[in-house]
């Protein structure tokens, strides 16, 4: 997706279209992850993230070559990105689950930022394939690269990726209950009953319903039956991240065309795209590695995470109202904060949803990916049509305002994740009957039975 956007002033070009075009294309990509989401995520939870990370991969490969050797329209480029966006929405609760189970507890924080930083790597990559193989061989061979690049992530997956994947803890064995003392008395005690005295040394006749008088027996309290999974604070996350992911998705669509239409050199415009996503890469690390060491666990640890990422996405805000004013001399500096704020919370979040339901991981964040997912199709879709009828810069600015309601509405999350009960969202939910027929083979996959991790 994002090496579609870097791409988007030579696409443009050869398909004879506009920056509507290309955001509807990216739109396109994020609603077909949206799609696969939150199934995936059951689906992971249920059978093995490791078989739905090889079917991304693969899903992942088949997109990219097949831009690379047949699209010459808009629809087979839209068709293809549709594969891409299924791999993609597959792909991301899968490697949430892997990580919350693989990875230490005090070690996830660095373990999510790393794994998000793959976002901002692909957009270096992306920025860099522009004067590296776009301008110069077609940028039919960047997505080609692209898809040996995955070729060889998916090689080192099947070779090396099974030992990552923790063994279920075997069963403890049972505890046999110790034999209750015999009474005092070889006579049997009673609880005052005239009519029908239950005797406590009899097993069989303690578990006999009470025919009467249930107040002279001393009252058993009752097992509380396991509370259902709440995903209201979860549906609230996902509306602040779609408003984020609106900004940020947006910046790593159009950084490249806006920066051309600025005057800027579209090799040059590659490589600022290039250094921003280091920007933005290293503020994932960076947030993820220092989170492990403020020591909070739990709810508690959700809510302090959810406030930096409230704090970082207003600083997103500030580079995004900068590119808005049109200034060269602000480009750079600006794409830099926009791409360190307003990119540099995504690990946080998912470590913090992980935090707040640590029981169901994967099923967690498919919810809030929706989220994401129509914060991608919206942003992007919404800053072609505003580019192309009113300019790069209401189209920044647009961003602006995207980010400052992202920081709002993260506010309101967090007052509903504190007051959700807590039983609510440690429950397992109920299991997961039914696939999608795409979804279905992926258990059968390598002729095992499927495995919890649980």
């Amino acid at each position: 997706m994002f090496l579609t956007g870097a791409l988007a002033v030579q696409l443009e070009a050869s398909l004879h279209v506009g920056a509507t075009a290309v955001g509807g294309a990216v739109a396109t990509f994020f609603g077909a992850s949206a799609l696969s989401s939150v199934r995936a995520g059951r689906l992971a939870e249920r059978v093995d993230p490791f078989r739905v990370m090889l079917v991304a991969v693969g899903l992942a490969f088949l997109a990219l070559v097949g831009i690379g050797l047949v699209v010459t329209s808009l629809a087979g480029l839209l068709g293809f990105l549709v594969v891409a966006g299924l791999s993609n929405g597959m792909m991301q609760p899968a490697v949430n689950l892997l990580l919350s189970r693989a990875v230490d507890d005090h070690r996830q924080g660095l373990a999510f930022g790393v794994k998000q930083a793959a976002i901002p790597t692909a957009t270096l990559l992306s920025g860099l394939a522009v004067p590296a193989l776009a301008v110069t061989a077609g940028w039919h061979a960047a997505y080609l690269a692209a898809g040996g690049l995955v070729l060889l992530i998916g090689a080192v997956l099947v070779l090396g990726g099974r030992p990552l994947m923790p063994e279920p803890a075997p069963p403890e064995p049972a505890t046999p209950e110790p034999a209750p003392p015999e009474p005092a008395t070889p006579e049997p005690a009673t609880l005052g009953r005239a009519d029908a005295g239950v005797s406590v040394s009899s097993v069989n006749d303690a578990l006999e319903p009470d025919q009467g008088g249930a107040a002279d027996r001393p009252e058993v309290p009752k097992a509380k039956s396991g509370a259902s999974f709440d995903a209201r604070p979860l549906v609230s996350l996902g509306a602040a991240m779609a408003f984020a992911v609106a900004a940020s998705n947006a910046l790593g669509s159009f950084v490249v065309p806006g920066a051309v239409h600025d005057g800027v050199a579209p090799g040059l415009a590659g490589l600022l795209s290039a250094a921003g996503s280091v920007v933005g890469l290293s503020a994932r690390v960076g947030v993820g590695w220092r989170a492990d060491r403020n020591g909070l666990r739990g709810r508690r640890a959700a809510d302090a995470h959810l406030r930096t990422v409230a704090a970082l996405i207003a600083v997103g805000a500030l580079g995004f109202g900068a590119l808005a004013v049109g200034d060269v001399a602000l480009l750079f500096p600006a794409v830099l904060v926009a791409y360190g704020g307003g990119w540099g919370y995504n690990g946080l979040f998912n470590l913090a949803v992980v935090r707040a339901y640590p029981k169901t991981p994967a099923r967690a964040t498919g919810v809030t990916q929706v989220g994401t997912y129509v914060g991608g199709m919206v942003g992007p879709l919404g800053f072609g049509i505003v580019a192309d009828h009113l300019g790069f810069g209401v189209g920044w600015a647009l961003c602006a305002g995207f980010a400052v309601l992202a920081v709002v509405a993260f506010s309101a999350s967090r007052r509903r994740l504190r007051a959700a009960p807590a039983t609510a969202l440690e429950a397992g939910g109920t299991a997961f009957d039914a696939p999608s027929a795409l979804l279905a083979p992926i258990a059968a996959f390598g002729g095992r039975r499927p495995r919890r991790l649980r």
